[in-house]
């Protein structure tokens, strides 16, 4: 049998992804990228620190964005740490941004990794909703992920690029960029940019 698991908060600890390795046999993993500034902007619009900061025992310091960009960097570093150990044929990685403006292509690629048939439905958002599993655990309890995900009625490719409406990028951080940068991501050259020196 085979078990896909979508968590995103296991890069998180590193523990729990080191305890995959001993619970399967040759598990793959698809290390799914997103730009940060679209992450940060997803990330602020369903309120996720209100997850990752519940069962905390003191007052968040940090603002949502602030929060929302220290997880991505911290994720990713864990995740390039874990990978280090596992097979590169055990390994995958994909950019949102494909994921979402050539669905086909990029699902097909990801199947034919996995020796998986690729098959419609698996781009098709809408159809068989109440076998998609996206709701919560109990009838009542909320998803974990895209909350708004019922809300499409297909995958639109306009979502990889929204967040480039309010022209962000320049209040990442220096290691958030190396790290984008790594992932190749480009960052923008401005003219205007002031050098602080310490």
């Amino acid at each position: 049998r085979i078990l896909v698991d979508k968590v995103p908060y296991y890069p998180q600890n590193q523990e729990v992804l080191r305890s995959i390795e001993g619970s399967f046999n040759e598990p793959l993993y698809l290390h799914v990228l997103r730009h940060p500034v679209g992450m940060i902007r997803s990330f602020e619009n369903i309120k996720a620190n209100l997850v990752i900061w519940k069962y905390n025992k003191v007052a968040n310091p940090f603002s949502t964005r602030e929060l929302a960009e220290m997880v991505w960097v911290s994720n990713h570093q864990n995740i390039l740490n874990f990978l280090q150990d596992i097979p590169p044929h055990r390994q995958l990685r994909v950019r949102f941004e494909d994921l979402v403006s050539q669905p086909q292509t990029t699902v097909t690629s990801i199947c034919a990794w996995m020796q998986l048939d690729f098959h419609p439905d698996m781009i098709e958002i809408q159809s068989n909703r109440q076998q998609r599993m996206t709701d919560g655990l109990h009838p009542d309890s909320p998803m974990l992920g895209d909350v708004k995900i019922n809300q499409y009625q297909k995958i639109e490719s306009e979502v990889a690029d929204r967040w480039k409406q309010d022209n962000p990028e320049d209040n990442l951080g220096e290691i958030t960029w190396e790290l984008a940068q790594a992932f190749g991501y480009e960052r923008p050259q401005t003219d205007d940019r002031e050098e602080i020196v310490f």
